[in-house]
């Protein structure tokens, strides 16, 4: 994890459940890891950065542990198997647990408030957004329209998911019906800036990590439909990883990259977590 920039965690349950946690010079919980335990003295698993859109697998086994037999490898290969299987398995009922949470939530709110401090911050109208208490409400929806989960914006524009939920490939669109050109953007307030001084409909993929996911989605989708990959320029990140994500996505899906000056209108940068 060093190697990439991030900061381990001080402890690591090793239960194949995602631990998120604020790395390093983070407001919000961006770092993540998730192991297992192979049951051998060994231990593997991934660990990322939403923000950053990196995700790397990460594996370790003790100087102490002798050279396993073929039949031993064997034997650690279908444990682990069946270890994927059952946390793929739990992975999908909590996914199902969350998205049922996610409707009950987004049925009981009301119309977002063109007040909302947040929203006049940054200078732009609430568009379809629904509102509980003092939080705004972004839904997150595959490319079939399936809510997934939300994600939470306070007055302060402090941001959340609901735990547990899907988040890659899904995103929220604002706008009209998408017909010929469609734009992708991180967050919400640059989306909706876009929106009103384009006129197009714009997806949004809440983070850089999820902007390959999302444009390969709207791909599908809208296989004719020009794709603008309207990148957050993070110059002032390591590795720029806004822009990094936006023209790995414009390569995978014939996208367009484009940044312009919206990211001086949207003065505060979008950070998901």
């Amino acid at each position: 994890m060093e190697a990439e920039g991030l900061t381990p965690p001080s402890t690591l349950e090793l239960n194949g459940r995602v631990h998120r946690y604020c790395g390093k010079d983070e407001r919000n919980p961006n770092t993540w890891v998730k192991g297992y335990d192979n049951g051998d003295g060994t231990a593997g698993g991934r660990f990322g950065n939403w923000r950053l859109g990196i995700d790397e697998p990460w594996f370790f086994r003790p100087a102490s542990l002798t050279r396993l037999s073929r039949e031993e490898l064997e034997e650690l290969r279908r444990r682990n198997e069946e270890k994927r299987k059952r946390a793929e398995e739990a992975r999908i009922a909590e996914f199902l647990r969350v998205s049922a949470t996610a409707s009950k939530i987004l049925r009981q709110a009301s119309p977002a408030r063109p007040d909302h401090a947040y929203l006049v911050g940054k200078g732009v109208l609430p568009f379809n957004l629904r509102q509980s208490g003092e939080s705004l409400l972004i839904p997150v929806r595959d490319a079939e329209g399936v809510l997934w989960s939300l994600q939470f914006i306070d007055p302060s524009g402090s941001k959340r998911f609901l735990s547990g939920g899907r988040i890659s490939g899904c995103y929220h669109s604002i706008g009209p019906k998408p017909v010929d050109v469609v734009l992708v953007a991180e967050g919400f307030a640059t989306a909706a800036t876009l929106c009103e001084a384009t006129g197009y409909p714009v997806a949004i993929a809440f983070n850089a990590g999820n902007m390959l996911p999302v444009s390969q989605a709207l791909r599908t989708k809208y296989p004719s439909a020009t794709l603008l990959i309207c990148a957050d320029d993070d110059r002032q990140t390591p590795g720029n990883p806004g822009m990094t994500a936006a023209h790995r996505a414009a390569d995978m899906v014939g996208g367009v990259v484009v940044s312009p000056d919206f990211t001086l209108i949207d003065s505060t940068a979008e950070e998901t977590p």
